[in-house]
């Protein structure tokens, strides 16, 4: 193994030596070798401790002996004590602790690794500002799979200022212990000799028994002891954002969502101790709680706006977007839309979902000119603003108006990122297939994919190559159509046609 390793090192430093026309390739050699030396020092890792520990099975552990150390300082604070942490081990599956050595509850000493990052006022080091005076680690905690340790890590701030809060940082403590715990029994139990112990594998696995016992084991530990603290951070949460929503339902989210409830939660409490207007606030956190799933306090929240102010645009939009999503409600949609509209056409949120509206109907007639109106609103290049631009050309693809996609190409090469250029290849690509110019679609789609980068937009590009060269007759040449390739196209609600038609190919290719 140690000979592979230095393998893999000289492969990645001839490669950096090395004088490259593309800086791309040594860069992917690079990210190929970094993770092959993950992969090597896992399976010499699992190879020591085999040899190590031999195959004894692990000692049992009952969670009122499990050792628990706490670092105490002024600054130091630690939302879950020794009860709380004793009292969630009893719950988990028994056996499950087996082997663990120790729980620590102390400060991380590295420095956060991601961005934006400040010094604490406490020790000095760089970390996260979770809310304002709230200072955190890039890690809530970790696993030793060499000492069998669980570290928690503590919160540095002035307990005294957090009220309501705390019972929030409680229960995310709470869920890290679980997390880590699902480590240990992973590595303990479930990996033995596995040749493909990768970090990234074991993550995945923590992270769905996190969901499951968080919302189970936490959830129900923290409602128990804590419903008093649960009562005041609910009420706390209907009086700034409107909606009367369950601590406890911050312990239900999908860490797959884009955003989820406690992202949700976490943004209004810094916006009300940032001193932001409280509609606004209101506004923002019904947002974010429709993205999350949470729809019911969502038009809690959207609703105690517009009792007060009812063309509050903002509102308005949100509200739009619950009744499309949630409620398939589009008539409704359509009519806040154009409200807020009316109260302010600089309001691009209702446009966007307006937009969204008849793009779901397929009302493409109707698409194009929304889209053209948010667009002659909108600052050139504005990022939040590309949606439109998007929508705009696929409007004009399904109404067969070859001269006006043009037209929408270069706009998004003009737009001025190198996102915007390589999307509008990519759209004239489409428009190249659709308005039958089979041969220069086969052409350029061909030249594209062959580029290597365009891997947003290759299943489209693979969508061309394979209809292009179909109808040319030259099969051949169109490439492999899978059937995972065709349930993505017919996913989306611009290519569902365009689906219909590949599939006739590949049911005759069948024939």
């Amino acid at each position: 193994m140690a000979r592979s390793i230095h393998d893999t090192w000289g492969v990645l430093e001839r490669a950096q030596r090395a004088d490259w026309s593309d800086p791309k390739i040594p860069q992917a050699i690079e990210a190929e070798m970094t993770k092959n030396w993950l992969r090597q020092q896992a399976i010499r890792e699992s190879e020591r401790r085999l040899r190590r520990g031999g195959a004894l099975p692990p000692q049992p552990v009952h969670p009122d002996h499990v050792p628990i150390f706490i670092d105490e300082a002024p600054y130091v604070f630690h939302p879950a004590g020794e009860e709380d942490v004793r009292a969630v081990l009893h719950r988990l599956p028994p056996g499950s602790l087996d082997g663990l050595q120790a729980i620590r509850l102390c400060v991380d000493h590295s420095n956060a690794r991601r961005e934006p990052r400040v010094r604490d006022p406490f020790t000095g080091r760089l970390r996260h500002e979770l809310i304002p005076g709230v200072f955190v680690s890039s890690t809530a905690g970790d696993y030793d799979r060499q000492t069998a340790i669980i570290r928690l890590f503590a919160f540095l701030c002035d307990p005294a200022t957090l009220g309501p809060i705390a019972l929030y940082l409680k229960m995310d403590v709470l869920r890290t212990l679980v997390h880590e715990a699902a480590h240990h029994f992973d590595a303990t139990f479930r990996k033995k000799r596995s040749r493909w112990d990768l970090r990234d594998k074991n993550e995945l696995w923590a992270k769905r028994i996190e969901a499951e016992q968080a919302s189970q084991i936490v959830a129900s530990y923290v409602g128990e002891r804590y419903s008093s603290e649960c009562r005041e951070l609910r009420s706390w949460i209907k009086d700034h954002g409107g909606a009367a929503l369950s601590p406890l339902v911050l312990l239900r989210d999908d860490d797959d969502l884009h955003c989820t409830s406690r992202d949700a939660f976490l943004a209004l409490v810094r916006a009300v101790l940032g001193g932001r207007d409280h509609d606004e606030a209101r506004i923002e956190f019904a947002r974010d709680l429709h993205r999350s799933g949470e729809n019911d306090g969502a038009r809690q929240a959207v609703k105690r706006v517009l009792t007060k102010r009812p063309d509050a645009p903002a509102a308005l939009a949100v509200s739009a977007c619950i009744s499309q999503c949630a409620e398939e409600d589009y008539k409704t949609a359509e009519a806040l839309c154009r409200r807020a509209i009316a109260s302010d056409p600089m309001c691009l949120d209702a446009w966007n979902v307006l937009a969204r509206c008849y793009v779901i109907q397929k009302r493409w007639q109707d698409a194009a000119p929304t889209c053209e109106g948010a667009l002659s609103r909108a600052r050139a290049g504005d990022e939040g603003s590309w949606y439109f631009v998007k929508t705009l050309a696929e409007s004009h693809l399904h109404l067969g108006d070859w001269s006006a996609v043009d037209s929408d190409v270069a706009r998004m090469r003009a737009w001025g990122t190198e996102h915007g250029v390589r999307c509008s290849d990519v759209y004239l690509a489409i428009a190249r297939c659709w308005s039958e110019r089979w041969e220069e679609a086969l052409l350029l789609a061909s030249r594209l994919l062959l580029a290597g980068e365009y891997e947003p937009w290759q299943l489209w590009l693979a969508a061309v190559r394979f209809e292009s060269a179909h109808r040319l007759g030259r099969p051949h040449q169109g490439g492999a159509f899978h059937s995972a390739d065709m349930i993505e196209l017919e996913g989306s609600e611009f290519a569902k046609a365009w689906a219909r038609r590949i599939r006739e190919h590949i049911e005759m290719d069948a024939r």
